[in-house]
């Protein structure tokens, strides 16, 4: 089910609603929500640029993306072991 966007935010929600008290919970999901509308608002002002309109230069936006995908993930393996001992202590 985590493999689509809804499926996704169900995950996200669930774990905060596992690991973050509930005095806070609003202010986490705004950061997330903050943090979401920066990333999406960067990137198209990015690929808007006119470089990446011209002939066959989509590949670099593709390229940047899937740095950006790859970095996200490696952060996440980096970090996983400590999420998982904060999900498995709640």
């Amino acid at each position: 089910m985590e493999l689509s966007n809804a499926g996704i935010r169900v995950a996200r929600l669930s774990l905060l609603f596992k690991m973050v008290p509930n005095a806070i919970i609003g202010r986490v999901n705004s950061v997330f929500s903050w943090a979401n509308i920066i990333f999406r608002v960067g990137f198209i002002g990015l690929f808007s640029m006119p470089f990446f309109t011209e002939s066959a230069q989509i590949r670099w936006a593709y390229l940047i993306l899937a740095l950006f995908a790859g970095v996200s993930t490696f952060i996440l393996f980096q970090t996983r072991q400590k999420i998982r001992s904060i999900w498995d202590k709640n």
